[in-house]
């Protein structure tokens, strides 16, 4: 929703985070592959917004972002797994509003068509910068993601005053050191981020009066629908609001000027 901006400010939330920051001038493995990874997201959403027909060209930059990343490493195969995972939601969504099989048929036959466009295209670029992948092209991408999976690492983890063996970590161990290495402004955002989320939820079922009897019995309906576009409207709200506040102070007033 917010464009450019929105992305100036997740650059700055990574310049701010010390773990990210640090390992940009010392790791030539994890900070490629986040990157490749949120590349790939991206053009993985905008490919499900098109559905059923995206062009031809955003399907094989969808396959060069995500070939990119499995080139720097394996574990990018998750990408694969999440295009097929959105291309088969669109197909069940599909067969449940029409309810007739052919065109569905049809329809999972097509994107199966665009999964493979994608494969074709990341598959040569991962082998191109993974020369042990060349040898076997078909099995030693997948030998790579299972032994990554087992991989024997007999270090030990220092959590809270405590070694544990790298093998043997407790479930706290993820939400314990995400705490602790991000700086407290994304803290901050993330749980407001949480609240709006909550909001959202929780507005419609405030618009209902429960002095008033349910929408069913008046033989309307219109109560939940009511309901529920007063919470969108409190959601658009929010939101321009939330655009508004990160807009200079000139722009506004700039804009109320035009206004008047």
């Amino acid at each position: 929703m917010l464009g450019a901006r929105a992305a100036f400010f997740a650059a700055l939330f990574l310049l701010l985070t010390p773990r990210y920051y640090g390992d940009v001038f010392l790791n030539p493995k994890d900070v490629p592959f986040a990157a490749g990874y949120v590349w790939s997201l991206y053009y993985l959403g905008r490919v499900f917004r098109v559905l059923p027909r995206p062009p031809w060209s955003l399907l094989v930059r969808t396959g060069l972002a995500i070939g990119l990343t499995l080139g720097i490493r394996v574990g990018g195969l998750i990408l694969l797994a999440y295009l097929a995972l959105l291309l088969g939601v669109h197909t069940v969504a599909a067969g449940l509003r029409t309810r007739r099989p052919v065109p569905c048929l049809r329809l999972a036959l097509r994107l199966a068509s665009h999964f493979l466009v994608v494969l074709a295209v990341a598959w040569p670029v991962m082998l191109a910068f993974w020369p042990w992948a060349q040898q076997a092209p078909l099995t030693n991408p997948f030998l790579a993601l299972e032994q990554v999976t087992h991989f024997p690492w007999p270090g030990e983890v220092l959590l809270a005053g405590t070694w544990h063996p790298g093998t043997e970590l407790p479930w706290s161990y993820a939400p314990h050191w995400l705490l602790i290495s991000s700086p407290e402004p994304i803290l901050a955002l993330l749980l407001a981020g949480a609240l709006l989320v909550l909001r959202r939820w929780i507005a419609p079922r405030r618009q209902q009066d429960p002095a008033r009897p349910p929408a069913g019995a008046r033989g309307d309906g219109g109560g939940p629908r009511r309901a529920v576009a007063a919470g969108r409207a409190r959601a658009v709200a929010s939101s321009s609001a939330a655009i508004r506040l990160l807009q200079s102070p000139r722009r506004r007033t700039g804009r109320r000027r035009r206004t008047l």
